[in-house]
């Protein structure tokens, strides 16, 4: 039963793949398929398939995790709601013209999406607070040592919780428990 999953899988993305060769796309696959390794050669497709594949059995929990936390934290603060919808219709107003109908019959390019500042920083500042994967762990490959003095030998596992991180008043201030997306935003306010 496994293997047959993995064949319908393996050929999923086989038509995929054959599908944008010839077509000029600017999505992560296609990139990934403009890619050269170190002699100059085209990523193998076999590797190009574990690359693809594991982008999306990653990014399917972790993704939807982040954003049901940005729509609750959005929903729950007007005042960024509003932001954020000001800043996607004066992006897609210069981008698209006022003709609202435009706005979505393509998707946001990367153009217009470097622009949208704010809510860039609101989702960072979600996942600052409710990060997809909120503990982790690493392995020493060699003996290191910490920044506060810490010796670490290699083969050591060392465990970190990035929810609390995200939550310490030493790095984010007195307001670390708010939900602030204009702490990302540089004085500039370009990024």
């Amino acid at each position: 039963m496994l293997k047959e999953s993995l064949q319908i899988v393996e050929t999923y993305m086989n038509d995929a793949m054959s599908d944008r060769k010839g077509i000029p796309s600017d999505d992560l696959m296609s990139r990934f398929m403009k890619k050269r390794d170190v002699d100059g050669k085209p990523i193998s497709a076999p590797v190009l398939q574990r690359i693809i594949l594991s982008f999306i059995l990653a990014g399917r929990d972790t993704s939807s995790v982040a954003l049901s936390w940005f729509f609750w934290l959005v929903m729950n603060h007007p005042n960024v709601e509003e932001k954020i919808i000001k800043e996607l219709t004066m992006v897609l107003e210069e981008t698209r013209g006022g003709e609202r109908q435009r706005w979505t019959e393509d998707p946001i390019d990367f153009g217009e999406a470097d622009r949208l500042v704010y809510l860039k920083a609101a989702l960072a500042e979600t996942l600052r607070l409710y990060p997809s994967v909120p503990q982790d762990f690493k392995q020493a490959v060699a003996d290191d040592v910490l920044p506060d003095g810490t010796v670490v030998p290699a083969g050591t596992t060392v465990t970190y919780s990035i929810y609390s991180v995200g939550r310490m008043e030493t790095i984010w201030g007195e307001d670390c428990l708010e939900f602030k997306p204009e702490r990302w935003i540089s004085v500039r306010g370009d990024r």
